[in-house]
């Protein structure tokens, strides 16, 4: 089963990189275009007025409460008791969206007031906001009806389509931006995010009829409601929390006085680089494990689960823990070879690389979190991570505050590390209470991982030094250093005998 799990993950995880590295050229794209004009700074708040409600009933929020409960009827071999729930909550969706869409579309002018009060002292800017929100506000539906045919997609143990549905919005909004922007300006942005939601959404369906769904009568409202909105509330608290922590750093890298100044855009530009691997490895890994992990604890496969929950947290050691280092090692490399141009300054790359560095010690922790979240949403038990992200929350805040004077804006990236630690080791503790888990496993694969990275590390610093005299294009030296990095690390891993390098080896010559 676990080969199984790294397929799914790597499925995922390549479809997500891909994504990513086109949402760079897409941002580029969009500042070439609007650069911070007022027309973009229209679009971001009426973009991000949908996607508030996306951490709601968006793909996240859906599969941790969707799929435990569908792949316990898929578990159990209930296939028409699945289609019936899968049905129901297709109807239920499909009515509670269109509302939401259209409500939305309707408060448009009251949502930009509460969201960008100060558009309101530029007319044109807001009725153009307004306009906009109204054009954008139905990708809501569309992203929302996607998340739960993705849902139920996902319970079969198919991935492919989740996996890629990013690439194909971030594919036309490029497009669109390239074909119509000159002619139409913004409203080629607006339409180009309602293209891709439509077909991320027809990707979706294609994936769901091969599965060949049953034709089966259900009602409106189904019994397992109640069990998936008790899995849902908590996915909703946990969302707050996480919104509340960025706003605090956010509130903190303000005071200028303090940190220094750039603080915000110093954090910006370093959680780009912290969400790359964490995105590719530990995200696509956690709702690649959440259905297996489900049909485990349906079927009281308890060993299965404990062993399966190990290896994904070695196996996210394994890919986090090297990520580190290369982003504490190279961080001032990698930022001024993407962003020091322009007005983005060698003052810019040294506060947005030591963000980076202190936001990297945390990396395998946030990865953590993750795994161990996802397995508390197989159990039906969420409030267990809710309560200590809420705890972390308070330890988090507390530590940005003491150690932003000494450390300024690496201070308030070193408790956000120090929280995540504390975090990963509660929610660990609290694992093993309810999953025989074997600790000392876990332990020395992290020690054996650690001394890997450590040792790729050592030969990354020399090469950094040996290739900074040689190689001028900082491009070219950063390509060099990436492959040494790689490519030592896989050689030491090897030597180590690691499951995860066999794994990811025999994958491909499976592809």
């Amino acid at each position: 089963m676990f080969g199984q799990i790294v397929r799914k993950t790597l499925t995922i995880g390549i479809a997500t990189f891909v994504s990513r590295i086109l949402g760079f050229f897409r941002d580029i794209l969009i500042a070439f275009f609007f650069g911070t004009s007022d027309s973009a700074q229209a679009f971001v708040v009426a973009f991000r007025l949908p996607n508030i409600w996306r951490s709601f009933v968006g793909e996240e929020a859906v599969n941790a409460a969707v799929v435990p409960v569908l792949s316990e009827y898929q578990g159990k071999g209930k296939d028409e008791d699945f289609w019936k729930l899968s049905i129901s909550l297709l109807k239920f969706s499909l009515v509670f969206l269109l509302s939401l869409a259209v409500i939305g579309s309707l408060l448009a002018p009251i949502l930009v007031r509460l969201i960008a009060p100060g558009f309101i002292y530029n007319s044109s800017k807001y009725h153009l906001c307004v306009k906009l929100t109204r054009i954008i506000f139905p990708y809501i539906f569309l992203i929302g009806m996607t998340a739960v045919v993705a849902g139920i997609v996902i319970s079969r143990r198919i991935f492919w389509s989740y996996a890629w549905a990013p690439v194909t919005l971030n594919i036309a909004i490029i497009i669109s931006l390239l074909l119509v922007a000159k002619k139409f300006g913004i409203y080629a942005l607006a339409l180009g995010v309602i293209i891709g939601g439509i077909i991320e959404l027809i990707l979706q369906w294609i994936a769901l009829n091969k599965e060949n769904p049953l034709r089966v009568k259900t009602t409106f409202f189904h019994p397992e409601y109640k069990k998936i909105f008790n899995l849902l509330i908590p996915r909703f608290l946990g969302a707050s929390v996480y919104q509340i922590n960025i706003f605090i750093d956010t509130v903190l890298a303000s005071l200028e006085k303090i940190v220094g100044y750039g603080g915000i855009a110093g954090l910006y530009y370093a959680q780009r680089f912290v969400q790359l691997p964490l995105a590719v490895f530990a995200t696509s890994m956690a709702t690649a494990i959440l259905p297996f992990f489900s049909e485990n604890v349906a079927t009281n496969s308890w060993r299965k689960l404990s062993e399966n929950l190990s290896l994904s947290l070695r196996t996210v050691f394994f890919f986090m823990i090297p990520s580190a280092f290369v982003l504490t090692i190279l961080g001032k490399e990698i930022i001024s070879t993407f962003f020091e141009y322009g007005k983005f300054s060698a003052y810019s790359t040294h506060i947005t690389s030591s963000a980076l560095s202190f936001y990297a010690l945390g990396l395998f922790f946030y990865a953590g979190i993750k795994i161990l979240v996802s397995t508390f949403y197989s159990l039906q038990r969420p409030m267990i991570p809710v309560k200590i992200s809420l705890i972390s929350l308070f330890l988090n805040a507390s530590l940005s505050i003491i150690l932003m004077f000494p450390l300024k804006l690496a201070g308030i990236c070193l408790a956000t590390s120090i929280a995540a630690c504390f975090n990963f080791s509660l929610l660990l503790s609290a694992i093993s209470r309810k999953v025989n888990l074997n600790l000392k496993e876990i332990v020395i694969s992290f020690a054996k991982v650690f001394l890997s990275a450590g040792v790729m590390g050592v030969g990354l610093i020399c090469a950094k030094y040996w290739l900074g005299n040689i190689v001028e294009y900082k491009i070219i030296r950063l390509f060099f250093l990436l492959m040494i990095a790689v490519a030592g690390y896989i050689a030491v891993s090897l030597v180590f005998n690691f499951k995860q390098t066999i794994s990811i080896l025999k994958w491909r010559r499976k592809k």
